[in-house]
Parts: C-alpha cells; sequence; structure tokens
C-alpha cells in the first residue's frame, strides 16, 4: 500500500455495497458504472475497495495518474482503467 497521501477517510465496506447498490437501482440494467478510484481511495485502500467493487458487479475504473493505474494493475485488477491525467513525463 502506498503512502503518498496524508488525507485519511473511514468507510465502512458495507455502506459502500449498500450504496452502490443505490446507485445500480437507480440507473438501467444495461448501464455500467465506471468506479472512480484516486489518491490510494484516501487512505482506505485502492486495491481493496477496487475488489469490493469488482465483487458487487464494477467493471471499469478511472484513476487520477498513471501510476495509479499501473498499482491496480500489478495487485491484479484486470478490469479497464481509464487514467484521468498521465502526467507531463508520461505523454510522450
Amino acid at each position: 500500500m502506498f503512502n503518498y497521501y496524508s488525507t485519511k477517510l473511514t468507510v465502512s465496506s458495507e455502506s459502500l455495497i449498500k450504496n452502490l447498490e443505490f446507485f445500480k437501482s437507480r440507473i438501467s440494467k444495461n448501464m455500467q458504472i465506471l468506479a472512480i478510484i484516486k489518491a490510494n481511495a484516501y487512505g482506505y485502500g485502492d486495491i481493496q475497495i477496487a475488489k469490493i467493487l469488482i465483487e458487487n458487479g464494477i467493471n471499469y475504473f478511472a484513476v487520477a495518474d498513471f501510476e495509479e493505474g499501473v498499482n491496480l494493475r500489478k495487485n491484479g485488477i484486470k478490469c479497464p482503467i481509464m487514467v484521468l491525467y498521465p502526467g507531463k513525463n508520461n505523454l510522450s
């Protein structure tokens, strides 16, 4: 787990799943949800959050930068990952 960020947030896995189910109940069954996971999920753990979301039907992720995407891949996350800002060093 990376400790790049000092921001911390306590998240209940049960609440995360309950909120996800609420959003899924409000959209068409054929729509997909893209979950944005950045800043190590604000201290909760991007890998842990991604795995919970995958177990509950999320198939697409977005991250803030290239390194966050690489971290997900290195930890077994195989879903498509959109990088929102690849960084100046990664554009060439």
